[in-house]
């Protein structure tokens, strides 16, 4: 859930007081009211905000329309098109850092696989 990795990402980086944006609204009016549900999707959520509790002093959930979390996306499709733009010998070590790392992974693995399928 990208929410949880932003969480741990906000705290490996130190900081205290932070917004959360996600386009999901059903996602974001769930962790904005607090209200966890018995089901999977509550379970992660219930996850997320007892990180939330641990780690900051402040935490806001936004929902913004797609067109709002374009910069988010784009650098999503950077790493697909330009993976030497993060260079990672230089990234702090942190939850963020093994994501990034495991989505490099994951891509090279998807290109591989698509070279075997020819």
């Amino acid at each position: 859930m990208a929410t949880h990795f932003a969480v741990e990402f906000a705290r490996d980086l130190g900081l205290h007081d932070v917004d959360l944006e996600g386009d999901n609204l059903e996602v974001m009016f769930a962790f904005a009211s607090r209200i966890v549900s018995h089901t999977v999707m509550g379970l992660l959520i219930e996850d997320v905000l007892v990180e939330v509790a641990l780690s900051f002093v402040s935490c806001q959930f936004m929902h913004v329309d797609r067109k709002g979390n374009e910069v988010v996306h784009g650098l999503a499709k950077l790493v697909d098109i330009a993976p030497h733009y993060y260079d990672l010998d230089n990234f702090p070590q942190c939850e963020a850092k093994h994501v990034l790392e495991k989505l490099y992974k994951k891509r090279e693995k998807e290109r591989e696989g698509s070279k075997n399928r020819k």
